[in-house]
């Protein structure tokens, strides 16, 4: 098992850093690894590598500050990432990028909780009706079962779409 997480976090840090270059594409490979590291299933069927190296308590470095979900909080952003519009010689252009080089947040946490944290909140907004709670999980398995990770959905649930558009967060 340990050599199998070994090979995933390998894999996973190449697919982060083509994805940190522009491949946006690798966002399902990431996301894919993830589950396969984070989610828990069955322990004697479909165990997580963490569960089955009983490691759920490995300390994980969170750039998201906690929030716990409740009915008076509207609406949050944990920031996952940063988001740049501008324009230069070539044009418009759009740049995303990880906010792990310019934290102003940084917890060490579970890695149960590290999966299981919230990292949006969306009230009520124009196209967005209702108030949606995003978690890490939420976002990797939306990922990995939308996109092709898993398998491809014919239809994509409203809440995984807004998720995904260019400045959503």
């Amino acid at each position: 098992m340990r050599a199998g997480l070994a090979e995933q976090l390998r894999l996973l840090e190449k697919r982060c850093q083509a994805f940190d270059g522009g491949e946006w594409g690798e966002a399902v490979d990431i996301a894919t690894r993830l589950r396969v590291i984070f989610q828990e299933g069955s322990p004697n069927k479909n165990p997580s590598l963490l569960q089955s190296l009983e490691a759920r308590q490995v300390r994980m470095l969170s750039s998201v500050e906690p929030v716990e979900d409740s009915d008076n909080i509207l609406s949050f952003s944990g920031g996952l990432y940063r988001q740049r519009f501008g324009r230069d010689d070539s044009g418009s252009f759009y740049e995303l990028r990880p906010k792990l080089g310019d934290l102003y947040a940084r917890f060490e946490v579970p890695a149960f909780r590290w999966w299981q944290q919230i990292v949006e909140i969306k009230g009520n907004e124009v196209g967005n009706p209702g108030r949606q709670v995003y978690r890490r999980t939420d976002v990797a398995k939306g990922i990995a079962e939308h996109d092709g990770g898993a398998h491809f959905a014919s239809r994509i649930p409203e809440s995984y779409d807004v998720l995904t558009r260019p400045g959503a967060s």
